[in-house]
């Protein structure tokens, strides 16, 4: 299974992005299978949108999220976050955001698709 980061749903849903053409055909491809994104994700891309392009298009987002049959969304629950901290923690992944190290952490069971290059480099290691 496959988890898409914010940077690939954030140049999806913002036309004005430079990545939009790049998403849209990783997208593409992607929605032919089976995706997840976390709950940590869609708060990220639901305010970056908001900031960068518009309220609606962010919305346009959180519809598409909850309405897509073949997306499914990872909760966070107690156990799980405590595990993101103790991770976060326990590393010194200064160029990497929380919500980009809860990614690498999950990098163990699903497959991560990125846009970020450091991201990307430290799941790889």
């Amino acid at each position: 299974m496959k988890i898409v980061d914010s940077n690939v749903w954030i140049s999806f849903f913002n036309r004005e992005d430079v990545n939009n053409t790049r998403a849209r055909e990783v997208l593409s491809e992607l929605m032919r299978g089976d995706l997840c994104v976390t709950d940590y994700i869609i708060l990220e891309v639901s305010t970056i949108l908001t900031q960068k392009a518009w309220k609606d298009i962010a919305n346009a987002f959180l519809d598409f999220i909850q309405n897509a049959m073949n997306v499914r969304i990872i909760y966070s629950s107690e156990v799980v976050f405590t595990q993101y901290l103790d991770f976060f923690r326990g590393n010194d992944f200064i160029k990497l955001s929380f919500v980009d190290q809860s990614l690498l952490y999950l990098s163990k069971d699903f497959e991560i698709v990125t846009f970020d290059k450091e991201l990307d480099k430290k799941i790889k290691i």
